[in-house]
């Protein structure tokens, strides 16, 4: 139906041309965004998940100990590049894919909202304390 009423028009080439012009930067952005977070889920699979080392940030207060996950300290980093824009906004777009790729790796985790721990567990130097899917 499209295709005949293309020949209608007799405006083949000229309709085709301007979809395309028109709505390929769309597309390509949306490409774009999906490739970066991708590969700040790669990068934090890699270096984080599949590492042999722990990793984590522990507070410790009032002899109480949170581990400070991940996706909390890149959440603050995300919330802190929109409210203090020093940026193009297209960059800060990119970066907050990066960043949010590199919190989907918190996925991967049991305890992604568990932030009180035992300071028994948190002071363990083996990787084995950590609860995988």
């Amino acid at each position: 139906m499209y295709w005949k009423l293309c020949i209608k028009l007799n405006k083949n080439k000229n309709l085709l041309f301007h979809i395309i012009v028109y709505y390929m930067p769309y597309y390509m952005k949306s490409i774009q965004y999906i490739a970066v977070f991708l590969f700040g889920l790669a990068i934090a699979y890699k270096k984080n998940f599949e590492s042999p080392k722990k990793n984590e940030l522990v507070l410790i207060w009032q002899n109480k100990c949170y581990h400070v996950h991940h996706w909390i300290t890149y959440s603050l980093i995300i919330a802190s590049l929109y409210s203090h824009v020093l940026l193009d906004i297209k960059y800060i777009h990119i970066l907050t894919c990066f960043l949010l790729g590199l919190v989907a790796e918190d996925l991967f985790y049991r305890d992604i909202l568990d932030i009180r721990e035992p300071c028994s567990k948190t002071f363990t130097l083996s990787s084995s304390v950590y609860e995988k899917r």
